[in-house]
């Protein structure tokens, strides 16, 4: 039996280890290449979307072992965006509107996820073999590649399944990426359950080109200039009346705050396309099932040159969202001095601002709750 359960161990460990070799042998050639030029499709969406945000890169990657955060340089370039980064700085050009940024991180999100970054990526996914598994090949334009699922977590976590996985597809033939699908669900530092799928399909490799820019400065293009920043206004005061704003249904149906007097109410100035106000929902959802039948209004305030009625009504029925939703026209932001969103207002039963809350984090619930208690 002992003899068994040992044969049976070195089976499984020797087929956690060959499909280790198979990714291994990507790493490899990765870390084999000097310069590298692609196009690089990139496709994202967080879980309460409904359609992907997409661009296609122009790509130069310099592979520098060196180099410490990402293991080389990149210049990458969208329809709207283009991100240089040289080993000491980052620099975003929104060509847009021919602003620019500057920052250290190598990685500021989905469109700065080259193969230098995947490198490392896979390589940390080797270290745990047994996360690694093959899957049958992936058929693209009749041609077989390969294809591994990378489980780095999958649990269930506050009665809620929680999990991290990566597929990986690459080539046959030399073992290139050709497909990377991240696919994410869990909880966020401030404590809501969301999640975030992206894919990235590599194209067009080209080695050695003879035109290859030199990626060893990220310089600014003449003509770009530092987005002007603007001064956070400060939110109303505990004491102010609550301003008067036009609001409308979503039945198209006019509503004023006044009709709400006698009781106390949450404002929530709130878009539809915001993880944070997300976040806010399902804090909301919990403070309206508990506190609905104690005299607590809630209401979201959504701006019409964010939302219509439509994009309002379909993000209320995915969330589940039982309070009320009104929107507004964009002055409103300027009424009740709006710098982002979420941000909410508390308002006694006479329509008196008692408290602003500025953004969601973790402990805005517990703030709110301890809030209302002081309320007479």
């Amino acid at each position: 039996m002992k003899t068994y359960l040992l044969f049976a161990f070195m089976l499984i460990s020797c087929f956690f280890k060959v499909e280790a070799q198979s990714l291994e042998a990507t790493v490899n050639k990765l870390k084999s290449i000097d310069k590298a030029s692609f196009t690089e499709i990139v496709k994202f969406k967080f879980s309460f979307q409904d359609e992907f945000s997409v661009d296609t890169f122009k790509t130069h990657v310099a592979f520098i072992p060196a180099e410490k955060q990402i293991g080389g340089h990149y210049s990458i370039r969208g329809k709207s965006d283009s991100y240089l980064f040289d080993g000491t700085k980052a620099v975003w050009l929104n060509l847009r509107d021919t602003t620019y940024k500057i920052t250290t991180n190598a990685v500021g999100g989905q469109h700065t996820r080259t193969i230098l970054y995947w490198e490392k990526e896979i390589t940390k996914y080797l270290n745990s073999p047994s996360k690694i598994r093959r899957q049958p090949d992936t058929i693209i334009n009749k041609a077989p590649y390969n294809h591994y699922l990378v489980t780095l977590t999958d649990t269930i976590q506050n009665n809620k399944r929680v999990y991290d996985f990566a597929d990986i597809i690459t080539a046959k033939t030399n073992g290139l990426p050709y497909i990377i699908r991240t696919d994410f669900k869990g909880f966020a530092d401030d404590g809501a359950y969301m999640g975030m799928f992206e894919e990235h399909t590599f194209k067009d490799y080209k080695f050695k080109k003879a035109d290859f820019p030199d990626l060893s400065t990220a310089i600014v293009p003449q003509g770009f200039k530092l987005p002007v920043k603007k001064a956070p206004v400060p939110m109303l005061t505990e004491g102010t009346i609550s301003p008067n704003i036009k609001l409308t249904d979503l039945a198209g149906k006019d509503f004023t705050l006044a009709s709400l007097r006698g009781k106390l109410v949450l404002l929530n100035f709130t878009t539809d396309g915001c993880p944070h106000c997300i976040n806010a929902a399902q804090m909301l959802t919990r403070l309206y099932d508990e506190y609905k039948s104690k005299d607590l209004e809630i209401i979201s305030i959504y701006q019409t040159n964010f939302n219509s009625i439509k994009s309002v009504t379909k993000f209320d029925a995915k969330n589940g969202i039982k309070y009320p939703s009104y929107l507004t026209d964009a002055s409103a932001a300027n009424v009740y001095h709006i710098n982002g969103y979420p941000n909410f207002y508390l308002l006694n039963k006479q329509g008196v601002i008692v408290q602003a809350y500025e953004g969601f984090y973790a402990e805005l619930e517990s703030q709110i709750i301890e809030k209302m208690k002081t309320i007479k």
